[in-house]
């Protein structure tokens, strides 16, 4: 049986900004470990500053419908999230996280 029904999706103002709403980025460098994240990223990730530093993360968005056999398209920056200044190969994996 098919259903027919669209659902809430919540997006994020502005581009590049997809980890706000709920996309996890994980990323390994050649020899399987994880780069240094970014202050951001651990602000998003844990709600905490680094030592000694204030700093608040402003959020604005909506849930858009989306309907039966249509998509919505975000990105993630990921050099926002973790220092990828070393040269090398990376591989990223991005999922949604549950609510």
């Amino acid at each position: 049986m098919l259903f027919n029904f669209g659902i809430q999706v919540y997006k994020v103002n502005g581009s590049g900004r997809a980890e706000l709403a709920g996309f996890e980025a994980n990323v390994r460098n050649a020899d399987g470990s994880s780069p240094a994240e970014t202050k951001y990223h651990k602000k998003i990730r844990t709600g905490e500053d680094a030592p000694g530093e204030t700093s608040v993360v402003v959020v604005s968005g909506s849930y858009i419908p989306l309907n039966s056999g249509e998509s919505v398209r975000d990105e993630i920056v990921v050099t926002k999230l973790f220092d990828l200044s070393r040269p090398g190969n990376y591989k990223v994996q991005v999922g949604k996280l549950d609510e």
